[in-house]
């Protein structure tokens, strides 16, 4: 997922703390600016150009009604979540007559980042259906005036003429529609995409994945050939990519390096192929991805291993793991997208729309395992932070298993219960929060539908025991000693998609704790895991 970028409006630096927690809380990339009175609101709404407005409904100085009706005068396309501690139904019924779109108690906060992801998918679904509108009444009127002008020509022919219109029509409207989403595709996907003109070599398009990477600016690549740029460390390696290419259409996961604005080199994984259309000049299409924290994370994990017996075993898993998992992905994406190029135009939307799935389900798979690739590395270095505060454990327990339920479409009923006399005991919430989700995830994953997880916590005088338990398919006995290795998953999971990075990620945060973990299963029967953290 893309970088989020929040307008929060609040002269309470208290109220901007608890909103910007909620989205600790989670995986989602954020940056936010905040902003204390009208002149300050003013100037960001054009500057900052947010995703989405967060915005107090009690301001000292100026009126949270006063600045909803701004924002949706000046950017109606943008949408606003109003978050107030006033009871009663008067104030939600005024903020959304005023055009809010979405209002939440102080005291709910913890549906503040699912409504924000709901809000900003709905506001960007919004406005490409307006888009699109505009640009089909455009079309009729001119199709319109055309048909005006020569209907006194061609009355003999007049059916036949309107018959091709219609078809006219529906093509270009189907055309619009698979030009919005692959522009869309290209521009947010995280695979560095640029294309190029085989006649003169020149930058014709590139997307913001690729800009980032390199340090530049759209302005300063466009119509440029890379060569003027510098970009290629070695110009030849890319005049032989291309002449491959031109041979066999494409060719997959080429390890380049490229020179960045500021200089510094970058190794990346390159695929590359061959664009060709009768109607149009050929294009080459270049997509790739860094993988120097790759690279960096796996010489780390070799030397933090040279001492371990199964060090070739580890090394080898990891190298064939990351190979597969990378090379897999970007084949399917350059099959998806071969298989638009050639026959988009005689399909069907349904078909056209399963294989833009395809490209996004594949996009955030690579995402997914990089980033539980970087987590574990980090974990494993003990290079993370670690900030432990006095917290109720079963209120965040709670709330834990309710983003999990929510994200997993509520497929099983997690149960949270309390023994003992509750109290608060100090730990980190990110890394909690992050061992807890991967165990509640798994046991969702590894549930039938419906079954129901216990989360069971129990305070005693110096401690607090955790018993996750679920009734799923369970882990064979002899494999348990292997559960908290990096890669592993065991020999009865099936088709059931995952990398084994989870459960050494939580024994890693649990660890850092000084807490322990342990675990019981049963073939066929499910599984039980047990935590134990010290109170201080």
């Amino acid at each position: 997922m893309a970088t989020l970028h929040l307008l929060i409006v609040t002269d309470s630096q208290d109220e901007c703390d608890l909103i910007i927690n909620e989205f600790i809380k989670t995986d989602v990339a954020y940056e936010f600016i905040r902003v204390r009175s009208e002149k300050e609101l003013i100037l960001a709404i054009d500057d900052y150009l947010p995703d989405i407005v967060i915005c107090n409904y009690s301001l000292k100085e100026y009126s949270g009604l006063d600045a909803l009706r701004y924002i949706k005068t000046k950017k109606p396309d943008l949408p606003v979540v109003i978050i107030s501690n006033a009871p009663g139904e008067e104030i939600a019924v005024e903020t959304m007559k005023a055009g809010a779109d979405y209002y939440i108690m102080k005291n709910q906060l913890f549906r503040l980042v699912p409504a924000v992801l709901r809000e900003i998918k709905e506001a960007q679904i919004k406005k490409m259906r307006r888009l699109s509108e505009e640009n089909l009444k455009f079309i009729n009127l001119e199709l319109e005036n055309q048909i005006k002008e020569k209907t006194h020509l061609f009355d003999e022919a007049n059916k036949r003429l309107k018959e091709e219109i219609e078809e006219r029509k529906r093509k270009e409207i189907e055309l619009q529609k698979s030009y919005s989403r692959f522009t869309r595709l290209f521009q947010v996907s995280p695979i560095a995409m640029s294309i190029s003109r085989l006649s003169d070599n020149k930058i014709i398009d590139i997307n913001n994945a690729y800009l980032d990477l390199l340090e530049y600016s759209r302005f300063e690549v466009i119509g440029k050939d890379p060569t003027e740029l510098n970009i290629w460390v070695n110009p030849q390696q890319r005049i032989e990519l291309i002449n491959k290419v031109i041979k066999q259409g494409t060719v997959l996961n080429q390890e380049v390096q490229v020179k960045t604005k500021s200089g510094k080199i970058k190794t990346i994984l390159l695929s590359v192929e061959y664009l060709f259309a009768e109607d149009t000049e050929p294009w080459i299409l270049f997509m790739g991805m860094s993988i120097d924290e790759i690279k960096t994370a796996e010489t780390e994990m070799l030397k933090a291993l040279e001492k371990e017996k199964e060090l070739g075993i580890l090394k080898n898993r990891f190298v064939s793991m990351i190979s597969h998992e990378i090379r897999t992905p970007l084949t399917s994406i350059m099959l998806s997208t071969d298989l638009l190029r050639r026959h988009g135009d005689m399909w069907s939307k349904e078909q056209r729309d399963k294989y833009y799935d395809k490209i996004q389900q594949t996009v955030l798979r690579i995402t997914r395992l990089l980033e539980n690739v970087l987590t574990i590395s980090r974990l494993e270095e003990g290079k993370f932070d670690f900030h432990p505060e006095c917290l109720d454990l079963y209120d965040f327990c709670k709330t834990t298993a309710e983003n999990v339920e929510f994200n997993t479409q509520e497929k099983n009923k997690i149960r949270v219960v309390a023994l003992g006399d509750r109290k608060e005991i100090s730990f980190d919430e990110n890394l909690l929060g992050l061992a807890m989700t991967n165990l509640l995830n798994n046991a969702v994953k590894y549930s039938n539908p419906g079954e129901e997880i216990l989360v069971e916590i129990k305070y005693n005088s110096d401690n607090v025991n955790i018993k996750i338990q679920d009734k799923g398919i369970g882990i064979p006995k002899d494999e348990l000693q292997y559960l908290f290795q990096s890669f592993f998953r065991a020999s009865n999971v099936g088709n059931v998609s995952g990398y084994g990075i989870g459960l050494s990620i939580v024994k890693k945060c649990i660890e850092a704790h000084n807490g322990t973990i342990d675990v019981e299963s049963d073939v066929g029967k499910g599984t039980t895991f047990f935590i134990k953290l010290p109170i201080k």
